[in-house]
């Protein structure tokens, strides 16, 4: 499954650049939707109407996305967040997003498999990153049906 990813327009690099604590900190979520925003998307309440139907394990703005890291090394920052799982879930989306719930920031986008859906039948739907950073990405959607 082809998977490409990119930072929306509007998200502040320099947080990553910085480090910035508070953005480490931040309860940042992953939501699944079934189209794939344009990069240019000004705020979570511009996409979140394409959020896929609460089922099952997934409830309405996504899961809470664990620990994430920020690397500084040369000219690269490198980002990284922590799986986010919905078990034993029957869904299907075509994108992910990672967003802030308290300021609607739009952080970073998967389109998950090139706007074709991906599905989950009774089993995990797995979004994982790896390799993150401000100039590309490496991303792995893993699904078992």
């Amino acid at each position: 499954m082809a998977a490409t990813a990119w930072l929306f327009d509007n998200t502040p690099h320099t947080h990553w650049i910085e480090g910035n604590s508070s953005w480490l900190t931040a309860a940042h979520k992953c939501a699944l939707l079934t189209a794939v925003p344009a990069q240019s998307a000004a705020n979570w309440a511009a996409i979140s109407g394409t959020e896929i139907t609460p089922s099952g394990n997934y409830s309405a703005g996504g899961a809470v996305v664990g620990s994430k890291t920020s690397v500084v090394a040369g000219h690269v920052t490198s980002v990284g967040w922590a799986n986010v799982v919905w078990t034993s879930s029957t869904l299907t989306a075509k994108a992910a997003v990672i967003y802030d719930p308290a300021t609607g920031e739009l952080v970073s986008c998967v389109n998950l498999n090139g706007g074709a859906d991906v599905s989950s039948t009774a089993g995990d739907y797995t979004i994982s990153w790896t390799g993150v950073s401000n100039i590309g990405y490496t991303v792995t959607v893993a699904t078992a049906t």
